[in-house]
């Protein structure tokens, strides 16, 4: 049974372990937003791969009239990948990320594992007595002898389950004694670099490429002028004409008389 040199000490254990509730502070944090960036070294292209799937899932059924029914499915599925290419450059980026320091209590779990602590070895004690005085009462029944007196063992541990819940409604109760402390606003901040999309690669969608090469003009072809109507011939052109057909025996002696004639008399 627990002496009280063993009460004695784990009284002063218990209590030596409680009262540690006290103000602390824990940090609620907002959202992190860019407040800077810096652009370090030159722009590159770099080509990730998209790759995506999909499934679908398709059957039939089918009654026979005798209470009897039939199903059929079939699963199908799609897979590909597409490689897209980007500008990137390397980029120092500044956050700014607010944040409130609330205070919290600190330390009462400590208060109440040792209340705890103590309330469960004052209960372990008041069953072993209790234990002890019954196999003593049934010694002392077969064989004769004194039965075992729990009740200093029942105070003891009567003490501890007390000692137990005194400290347990003392932190909750009375601490932290200081005041509550003021919440206050803060913020944070931080570079990180990372690499973001840019321009200047000149080999990707949307990106600034050069110029296109000029290309020479050419001037458009004249147009087509009629040709002007020839004048025309006089009866001595006919002529000259007529007697060049005549020499070169296109047309015979007679049929030059019949045609020089005709010019003749178109004078």
């Amino acid at each position: 049974m627990i002496t009280r040199s063993a009460l004695a000490s784990v009284m002063l254990v218990a209590f030596s372990s409680s009262g540690c509730a006290h103000w602390g502070s824990q940090n609620v944090y907002g959202d992190k937003r860019e407040v800077g960036r810096r652009m370090v070294g030159a722009p590159q292209v770099a080509e990730t791969t998209d790759s995506n799937m999909s499934a679908g899932f398709s059957g039939y059924g089918m009654n026979h009239g005798n209470g009897l029914s039939t199903a059929s499915g079939g699963l199908s599925s799609r897979s590909g990948s597409l490689k897209l290419t980007h500008c990137v450059q390397s980029a120092d980026i500044e956050y700014l990320r607010p944040y409130v320091v609330e205070p919290v209590v600190s330390g009462r779990e400590v208060d109440m594992i040792a209340a705890g602590g103590l309330a469960l070895a004052g209960a372990l004690t008041i069953v072993a007595a209790q234990r002890k005085e019954d196999v003593s009462y049934a010694n002392s029944t077969r064989f004769g002898g004194v039965v075992y007196d729990p009740t200093p063992a029942y105070g003891a541990g009567g003490v501890m389950i007390g000692s137990g819940l005194a400290i347990g409604l003392y932190s909750l109760l009375a601490l932290p004694s200081a005041p509550k402390p003021a919440a206050r606003n803060a913020e944070g901040r931080w570079t990180e670099r990372a690499l973001v999309e840019s321009t200047g690669c000149g080999l990707v969608p949307g990106d600034s490429i050069a110029p296109p090469a000029v290309i020479p003009s050419v001037a458009p072809p004249a147009p087509l002028v009629a040709p002007t109507p020839a004048a025309p011939r006089t009866p001595a052109d006919r002529l000259r004409e007529l007697d060049g057909l005549r020499r070169t025996g296109a047309i015979t002696e007679p049929e030059f008389q019949t045609r020089k004639k005709a010019i003749l008399d178109s004078i």
